[in-house]
């Protein structure tokens, strides 16, 4: 019994991938900052050609 405990780690997950886990979230941590600004670029990119797209539509209709 005492050697399952040692196998497992937190909510049964095995250390081993427990430990990976940690490491991956750590380092999503640390950049996430970086993802941010990478979204933050993205999402005013769709967002100006979305507005860009909506303007060319309505110029044409009227």
């Amino acid at each position: 019994m005492q050697q399952e405990e040692n196998v497992l780690g937190i909510n049964g997950v095995p250390a081993g991938i427990e430990f990976w886990l940690n490491c991956l979230f750590l380092m999503i941590k640390k950049h996430i900052s970086y993802l941010d600004t990478i979204i933050g670029t993205i999402t005013s990119d769709e967002l100006l050609r979305s507005q860009a797209a909506t303007l060319g539509r309505f110029s044409q209709d009227h």
